[in-house]
């Protein structure tokens, strides 16, 4: 092994330590293969904080009779595949794994993939989510907004860049995503909210819905989950009108976004827009665990009934029935 080697083979199990021993199954009805191929491994940047999800996930599945695994080299994944076996790709979908031959097989073998790299290259890409889903029926905001009205322009790839309105066609860059600007405005006591709804959906499950609210005063557009302000009154009201009043249409969404998108932990964004009430995709990505979002909503967690399964772990055990859940939906492999 070389120094380089050494280096990555210390480091995952530096990450493995963290999580603590994965629990004994003796007589496992199936199994669980998370695939951390990719350099960053289970500390993917955006997707999980290993010691506070999977610890949970896979006690939850122990409980359930499926023995888990955590795999970081192709070898090792295709020497994990059994009979009734459910493989979970871990990956950023900006930086997609290569399939090799050997990941291929473990796909091919498996009950159930999560995270599909097909689906990663679709969804690690703005426009190309918008023209995929938009053509599966699915309402997501126009590539060729009108004439005259301003256009929110984001980065083409990621969640996290900087956004803004465009009011000047000739100021476009056409490099970024350019959509129709949709107004989520909400009002509470007074005072307008942009806002966002994102649901948490491990296959067709929502296993947690939760929002992004900004001030309208300060005039940023873009809203983010840690945008919100530690008010419990005003999440709670806010959740009340985009998710409690809709939960059955947006559960709903959830389940045609997994039929347009195949098996996944996803993170879907979503636009209910004022006045109109439709409600549009934002955009969608692979996110196991929303860690940030949940460390800066902690100062009023316990005043936020919505948010308790973030904290009392309830969300990990959620995700893991889901996926079992999924799996036993899935079609029988030839």
């Amino acid at each position: 092994m070389t120094r380089a080697e050494r280096r990555v083979a210390d480091r995952r199990a530096g990450e493995l330590a963290e999580i603590g021993p994965l629990p004994q199954v003796p007589k496992p009805q199936g199994a669980v293969v998370i695939a951390a191929l990719t350099p960053r491994a289970i500390k993917c940047r955006g997707k999980v904080n290993p010691a506070r999800f999977f610890p949970g996930f896979f006690q939850r599945l122990a409980e359930r009779g499926h023995a888990g695994s955590i795999v970081f080299t192709p070898d090792a994944l295709v020497e994990s595949m059994g009979p009734q076996t459910t493989l979970i790709h871990l990956y950023n979908e900006e930086n997609i794994i290569p399939t090799d031959a050997s990941v291929a097989a473990a796909e091919a073998s498996a009950v159930c993939v999560f995270n599909p790299l097909s689906t990663g290259r679709i969804i690690g890409e703005k426009t190309a989510t918008n023209q995929h889903l938009t053509a599966q029926g699915i309402a997501m905001p126009s590539l060729a907004p009108h004439k005259g009205t301003p256009v929110f322009s984001n980065a083409a790839a990621s969640t996290s860049k900087p956004a803004w309105l465009v009011s000047d066609p000739e100021a476009l860059d056409e490099t970024r995503y350019n959509t129709e600007f949709i107004d989520t405005t909400v009002t509470v006591n007074g005072k307008d909210y942009l806002t966002t709804l994102r649901l948490m959906a491990v296959g067709p499950r929502v296993v947690l819905p939760y929002l992004g609210i900004r001030p309208k005063n300060l005039r940023h557009p873009s809203v983010h989950g840690v945008s919100t302000p530690r008010d419990a009154e005003l999440y709670n009201k806010v959740f009340q009108i985009l998710f409690l009043d809709r939960e059955a249409e947006l559960r709903a969404l959830a389940v045609q976004l997994h039929q347009a998108l195949g098996p996944g932990f996803y993170h879907h964004d979503l636009l209910i827009e004022r006045g109109s009430g439709r409600i549009l995709v934002c955009e969608v990505g692979y996110k196991f665990d929303p860690y940030a979002f949940s460390e800066h909503m902690t100062p009023v967690k316990d005043q936020v009934p919505s948010l308790q399964p973030l904290y009392d772990g309830r969300f990990a055990r959620d995700a893991a029935d889901a996926v079992l859940a999924c799996a036993d939906a899935a079609e029988p492999r030839l």
